[in-house]
């Protein structure tokens, strides 16, 4: 059970486990004191290891936070009457109720940008409302921080932090079909440089190859925020598939969600792309949507 603190700007820590790990705890402890921090990116302030050998990523947050996913379900609670939820997330006032997701997405592709910037960001696989972090801080403001599960420190992208595969994108899910189907070949992945100092940085990081996974999983994150719900029922297999319920959307967004749903890596927009995009999207956005959800 959620402990309630009365004071909603006290610091805790917000624990996760870490099913893949590849490398040596103390080498890990190393890594996370080097990574480079970023407004909208929650790195881990501390590895910890049990007596299983099981890895946990600790996190400094404030008492007021909570995942994407829970702080949706929350809004939506209270919108249908169930206010007792109120004091287990973040204390929502009746303004709190009304969110704009465009500017939600502005923050999450701020942090894609900064990571894929820095070799930060691999798979993709953490872009999940499970590893999206919500809060206010002491002037109100909104903080939208992605969960940085240090992905480089698995050797293969598909030994992913979780498996649900609901966020990824056609070419992981394909990927990941190819590797159990064929058990014997083994996917080359690029190994990541543990130390920060010396990694390589992308000079070029809004290419297509580098950001396309990340623009689909996205669109998926803004459909599941204007629709309280995941995008895919059950587990994705299927690498072809696009949510069924866009023409429920407002239009501004049912087109965004659909131009960064494309399977077709060659017609889907880079990262930069998809931002100007949501620029645009947003003039008109704004003057008649604070995107009540439903």
């Amino acid at each position: 059970m959620t402990k309630i603190h009365d004071n909603i700007y006290e610091k805790i820590t917000y624990t996760i486990e870490l099913s893949s790990v590849s490398e040596p705890i103390n080498k890990l402890a190393d890594y996370i004191e080097q990574l480079p921090n970023h407004p909208n990116i929650l790195n881990p302030t501390n590895v910890t290891c049990d007596a299983k050998n099981t890895v946990y990523l600790h996190y400094s947050v404030f008492a007021n936070g909570t995942t994407l996913r829970s702080w949706i379900n929350s809004i939506n609670s209270i919108k249908q009457g169930f206010r007792t939820t109120i004091r287990k997330t973040l204390h929502l006032s009746p303004m709190k109720l009304k969110i704009n997701p465009l500017d939600i997405m502005m923050q999450l592709i701020e942090a894609c940008e900064f990571m894929l910037s820095k070799n930060m960001l691999v798979g993709q696989s953490s872009i999940d409302p499970d590893f999206i972090w919500i809060e206010y801080d002491e002037s109100q403001k909104l903080h939208v921080r992605i969960l940085n599960t240090i992905e480089a420190s698995s050797t293969d992208i598909l030994d992913s932090i979780h498996k649900n595969k609901v966020y990824w994108s056609p070419e992981m899910i394909s990927k990941y079909n190819h590797k159990m189907f064929y058990s014997d070949n083994e996917i080359q992945i690029p190994q990541c440089v543990m130390n920060y100092k010396s990694a390589r940085e992308f000079k070029r990081y809004d290419t297509r190859p580098s950001t396309l996974s990340s623009v689909y999983s996205l669109g998926l994150i803004l459909y599941y925020i204007t629709m309280n719900e995941d995008p895919f029922v059950g587990h994705r297999v299927c690498a072809d598939e696009r949510p069924l319920r866009m023409y429920e959307i407002n239009m501004n967004v049912s087109k965004l969600v659909w131009s960064a749903t494309e399977q077709d890596i060659k017609m889907r927009p880079t990262l930069q792309e998809w931002k100007k995009q949501i620029v645009a999207a947003a003039t008109n956005y704004n003057k008649k949507y604070s995107c009540v959800l439903l």
